[in-house]
């Protein structure tokens, strides 16, 4: 393949070469029909809210991701807006910054808890994930915003 996922010595977790490449050289090739397929508009929240049902509702669909989620850094590594904690964002010097990660997470937990509206589609209606998820306990609002930074770092638009 001429790359492996791994930490590095400084414990930093990506894509490192095992092979040297040359200048046009095809590192990684992904076929379009492996891809999770999420719709093309939309907050990654609301992406995040079809796609833990997907998983919760879906043995198949679990069992053919579950080699890629597991490769995905854990919510203690991650540091992307809907991951800051409250401490973190009062550190911010920039007002701009922080209204913007805050207005994330508020869309995150609005949609989590069935309570987001959108002034662009307001028909689109998101059920509480407590309620669809039965069984699911563990999903609390801290793994769903998880979910959504994961869609939002590695999604693309097609």
């Amino acid at each position: 393949m001429g790359f492996e996922v791994r930490h590095n010595a400084a414990g930093v977790r990506g894509a490192y070469a095992s092979r040297a490449f040359q200048p046009g050289d095809t590192v990684a090739a992904i076929p379009t029909s492996t891809c999770i397929k999420l719709e093309n508009d939309g907050f990654p929240a609301e992406h995040a809210h079809e796609l833990a049902i997907r998983i919760h509702n879906n043995a198949s669909f679990i069992a053919d991701y579950l080699p890629y989620f597991t490769t995905l850094p854990d919510p203690q590594a991650s540091l992307t807006s809907e991951l800051f904690s409250d401490a973190l964002i009062e550190q911010l010097q920039s007002p701009r910054l922080a209204e913007i990660i805050k207005r994330e997470r508020a869309v995150a937990e609005a949609v989590y808890f069935g309570k987001y509206a959108d002034d662009r589609s307001p028909e689109k209606k998101y059920q509480p994930l407590p309620e669809v998820l039965k069984g699911a306990e563990g999903f609390t609002p801290v793994a769903f915003r998880w979910l959504a930074a994961m869609v939002s770092r590695l999604s693309t638009m097609s």
